[in-house]
């Protein structure tokens, strides 16, 4: 075809078809500094909980992933699950409430 144009539409980049889905996509993997942030711990709070030497020790805790030579993550669901499977207890006016 002569003189026909192939051209870029941005409106039917697949790019924009998931910008307006990104917040909805959970992610798989969470990298160290994401699980500390979303649990609210330490980094070594977290090294002691995976750590059978330690008196903090948690076998429940979800082992990280290797991924290459500097790489580690977790797998979402797991640290997901097991924040679920916590007892949830809070303390109001000194009296630990446990629900």
């Amino acid at each position: 075809m002569v003189g026909a144009r192939i051209f870029y539409d941005p409106s039917r980049s697949y790019d924009r078809m998931l910008r307006g889905h990104m917040n909805t996509i959970k992610p798989l993997h969470l990298r160290g500094a994401e699980v500390d942030t979303l649990i609210g711990i330490g980094k070594t709070t977290r090294f002691n909980w995976q750590d059978p030497k330690s008196p903090y020790y948690d076998p429940t805790w979800p082992l990280p992933i290797r991924l290459g030579t500097r790489k580690t993550v977790y797998i979402a669901d797991e640290v997901e699950a097991w924040l679920k499977a916590r007892p949830r207890t809070r303390e109001v006016l000194g009296v630990t409430e446990v629900a």
